[in-house]
């Protein structure tokens, strides 16, 4: 088994590495210097910043993209819990994942089942933000379909009119009730 990171045996140092690489603004150099009271040596910090950055990448331009995507959300639509969540779950699979990959020995059970339970964690996280999401965006469709309906007949469209144009270019299969 290959030995633990000198930045993983101490909870401190590595709760403060992470969230100087999770910044994404900072050198492997600043971070060293910001963590130096440690006594972590550079290499320890590169190596631990090469292994978690592409990973803290990924979720902070994620971030960015939610962020982003929340102004085209009606109001009091927030999914960042669900968001938080996903990446907290990922990040336990990919952690449990690489420390699996570390080892020369195979993997033990308990280490499998953990695993096990994170993804389930994550694909359940996921599969309910997806439904929540496209809960969302029926309900959207269905208010932008109810008001051009109700546009066109306030312009005097006909009934077949109105009803072609919301199947075939609304994308509704049924005339509302």
């Amino acid at each position: 088994m290959a030995p633990r990171s000198s930045i993983e045996r101490n909870p401190a140092l590595q709760a403060a590495v992470e969230r100087l690489i999770a910044e994404g603004e900072h050198t492997i150099d600043e971070i060293h210097e910001a963590v130096a009271e440690y006594g972590v040596s550079r290499s320890a910090v590169g190596r631990y910043a090469n292994r978690y950055r592409p990973l803290v990448d990924t979720i902070i331009r994620d971030r960015a993209v939610r962020q982003a995507m929340q102004k085209h959300l009606p109001a009091g639509v927030d999914t960042g819990l669900i968001d938080i969540a996903i990446h907290r779950a990922q990040s336990e699979v990919l952690r449990a994942m690489d420390a699996m990959g570390d080892d020369e020995e195979p993997a033990n059970a308990d280490r499998i089942a953990k695993l096990v339970r994170a993804l389930n964690g994550v694909i359940k996280a996921m599969r309910e933000k997806r439904e929540f999401e496209e809960e969302v965006r029926a309900s959207e469709r269905q208010r932008a379909a109810d008001a051009a309906v109700e546009a066109l007949a306030e312009a005097g469209a006909g009934e077949a009119q109105i009803d072609t144009i919301r199947r075939r270019i609304l994308g509704m299969r049924e005339k509302p009730q």
